[in-house]
This record gives C-alpha cells, sequence and structure tokens, in this order.
C-alpha cells in the first residue's frame, strides 16, 4: 500500500508428473512445458522473512516462525 518495493520468494516441491517438448524449430531454442503434482514443500518469503512454511513429511506448519502443528508433534513423536 506504500508503493515500496519489496523481493518475493517461493519455494516448492513437489512430483514432477509431465514434460512435454515445445514444437522443434531448426535455429530455435528449444523449450519444455513441466507440471508438477502433489506438492509436498511449500515456503513463502517477503524481503527475505519467513511468511510461510510446510512440509508434508514433518508435518511442519509455520506462519511468521510460529510453528503450528508443535503440539500435535510432540503428541504424535513426529521429530
Amino acid at each position: 500500500m506504500t508503493g515500496e518495493a519489496i523481493e518475493g520468494k517461493a519455494v516448492m516441491e513437489g512430483r514432477l508428473s509431465k514434460i512435454a517438448p515445445d514444437e522443434f524449430k531448426r535455429g530455435d531454442f528449444m523449450g519444455n512445458d513441466y507440471a508438477i503434482n502433489e506438492l509436498t514443500h511449500y515456503e513463502l518469503y517477503f524481503n527475505r522473512i519467513e511468511k510461510f512454511y510446510w512440509d508434508f513429511f514433518t508435518n511442519a506448519f509455520r506462519i511468521d516462525g510460529v510453528d503450528t502443528n508443535a503440539d500435535e508433534n510432540q503428541i504424535l513423536r513426529i521429530a
């Protein structure tokens, strides 16, 4: 709202489900279309400060650095 420029960064991991090559033309660069399904990890940063962090395998879910699943993970003995 202030018009200030900020850096945004997202990190995602998942299962690669499709690679489709672009139409090939001699003398042009080759390209591919990729599709990722079943997202298993996600991070979102603004100005290098973590806003969201989620990981399927560790059951971690942090918002502004606070782990909202910490109590459940402790009860379930998930490291």
